[in-house]
């Protein structure tokens, strides 16, 4: 994996972790209206950023076989 695609996969990471942390910390907050469905969106917008980190640290060993 070349320097670019690491700091893709780390700059994704790092996303992913901060859009579990805001899902979390949204739906903690009853008051907000919609706090669920907040939640339900940045917990996909997570699993997305981790997927396409593991599609990019994949796509690499794919291309060495």
């Amino acid at each position: 994996m070349n320097e670019q695609e690491t700091s893709t996969c780390s700059r994704l990471l790092d996303k992913s972790q901060e859009a579990f942390l805001l899902a979390i910390e949204l739906y903690n907050r009853p008051t907000i209206r919609y706090h669920a469905e907040g939640c339900c969106f940045f917990l996909c917008n997570a699993w997305e950023l981790m997927l396409k980190a593991h599609i990019i640290k994949g796509s690499v060993k794919a291309e060495l076989t």
